[in-house]
């Protein structure tokens, strides 16, 4: 911003995030536009100031000689371009969690089948389970989550960044569901047994997000 020992006076006030902490607690927590979408401003400022001393300081060197007009706001495209083309690998790791947590509900659905059991001793329905990550999310779709979270953060000792991961990817999973009818709080109608909102923001999920928060400082 240009103004001198700005970033060193609030430098005490200051918070350090992982982006994807940041875009789900923004994003999906807050939810403050009621859409589950994360919008950043970026100051290109200083950036378009690096492009020009790079184009200006490149004629003779062969750079210029191909690159059409106005090379500094090309140079400028690429920069960004490449600065946030991770927001592509971060689509692929969400993919990834979605598959994975399939995998997993699939597994535990093959052991109930297997012994026979059509109503595990929780009371679970084996059928309802099978479909609690498909469309609608049902009454066991939080629980989904809560488990898969479990067994990779608790028993397998993944990271923090893994749990705050598969709660974006199954955030996205929902929000995009059936239009926005499964976007932000959680609500589980008591009589009806439906599900409104997202279930990856249902209190079981939060919590053992701070379980795995708390477990990873141990």
């Amino acid at each position: 911003m240009g103004i001198s020992g700005l970033w060193k006076l609030l430098q005490s006030t200051g918070q350090s995030w992982t982006f994807t902490q940041f875009t789900v607690s923004e994003g999906f927590e807050m939810n403050r536009r009621g859409t589950g979408v994360l919008h950043i401003g970026v100051d290109s400022s200083l950036m378009l100031n690096h492009a020009q001393w790079a184009a200006f300081h490149q004629k003779g060197c062969g750079l210029n000689m191909q690159a059409g007009e106005n090379l500094p706001l090309q140079l400028l495209f690429y920069q960004i371009n490449n600065q946030y083309v991770t927001v592509k690998n971060t689509s692929v790791a969400y993919n990834g969690q979605i598959c994975q947590i399939h995998t997993f509900l699939t597994e535990q659905v093959k052991i109930q089948v297997d012994n026979g059991v059509a109503v595990c001793s929780l009371g679970i329905p084996t059928d309802k389970l099978a479909v609690a990550l498909e469309n609608p999310p049902n009454e066991y779709s939080s629980m989904v989550v809560e488990m898969f979270i479990t067994q990779k953060c608790i028993i397998k000792n993944c990271k923090e960044q893994v749990a705050e991961q598969i709660h974006a990817a199954l955030c996205k999973h929902w929000d995009t569901m059936d239009g926005d009818k499964y976007t932000g709080a959680y609500k589980l109608d008591e009589k009806t047994r439906e599900v409104s909102g997202c279930p990856a923001q249902a209190q079981c999920v939060l919590d053992i997000k701070k379980a795995v928060k708390i477990h990873g400082k141990t």
